[in-house]
């Protein structure tokens, strides 16, 4: 692909990653960070330390409380097209030039083996689910809600739409949180997240009219077990890796550019997804 220039607005370890993914595939990276031995650590593998003339993209990967106010500089500034990590923000944003949000589990080798069942058909109409992100955690200050909302990404990608929450648990520190969706389909979605688990567990069951789906994301292996209970397809050893994931992810973004269709979540779903976060937080109370 022809070579791009990007800046990186925030080089903590995700940003990082995204800013050396980049490099690896052959572009410019400026990267841009108040921490300015990130700056060297990255100028140090290729990152360019003069601003360019022309950006193609700008990522933003600075701390989530500060999303929405960077967003806006950027976009009050230029067109150029904007790739935000996850969660979008805190509040609603304008999605004027957000082509991509950064739910990378869509890049996972068992989700994408997972939306493939359902589209041929296997699992029939989809009865109920559950979806669980429990990893104990110390270092992160947003509510678990926000920062594990991967799987409230992952419950509205592989079942669709969702139609209202139904009902929200979440403790007073917002370490454990769950949430029950009643989708546009008719399907029943409980997510659990938590920051308090150890060994983590990170799962999805899905159940429908013809078959179930169970994924373990942590070990990368997957299933599909229909309706006499024997399992007729699966992935039972890890194809691929979170480093591939991130990689993948950032070539996506490259595609997006180009114009070309990726599995990347949109400006539109990471707003779906943040009105269920927000309604989950606002039923809770």
């Amino acid at each position: 692909m022809p070579s791009k220039c990007f800046v990186v607005h925030g080089l903590g370890s995700i940003g990082m990653r995204h800013a050396k993914n980049l490099i690896r595939m052959g572009h410019d990276v400026v990267g841009y960070d108040c921490d300015k031995d990130k700056i060297a650590e990255l100028a140090a593998i290729g990152g360019r330390l003069d601003w360019p003339q022309h950006i193609d993209g700008i990522v933003i990967a600075t701390p989530t409380q500060v999303h929405d106010a960077t967003i806006d500089t950027y976009q009050s500034l230029s067109d150029t097209p904007l790739f935000v990590e996850k969660p979008l923000a805190l509040k609603p944003v304008k999605p004027d030039h957000i082509v991509m949000v950064g739910y990378n589990l869509r890049f996972h080798a068992c989700v994408k083996k997972a939306r493939e069942w359902i589209e041929a058909g296997e699992l029939g109409n989809p009865l109920w689910a559950n979806l669980v992100c429990a990893q104990h955690n110390r270092k992160y200050k947003d509510s678990v809600v926000f920062n594990w909302s991967h799987e409230i990404d992952l419950a509205l990608y592989l079942i669709g739409s969702v139609r209202h929450v139904e009902t929200s648990s979440i403790d007073p520190l917002e370490t454990i949180a769950d949430i029950c969706l009643t989708h546009d389909n008719g399907c029943r979605s409980t997510v659990h997240l938590d920051y308090v688990t150890h060994p983590e567990i990170r799962q999805t069951i899905i159940v429908g009219s013809d078959a179930q789906i169970i994924i373990d994301t942590i070990n990368r292996c997957c299933w599909l077990r229909d309706k006499r209970g024997i399992y007729v397809d699966e992935i039972n050893s890890p194809i691929d890796s979170w480093e591939e994931n991130y990689y993948e992810e950032m070539a996506a973004f490259c595609d997006r550019l180009d114009g070309k269709p990726t599995i990347g979540a949109t400006a539109k779903e990471a707003l779906s997804v943040l009105s269920i976060c927000l309604q989950a937080r606002e039923m809770a109370k």
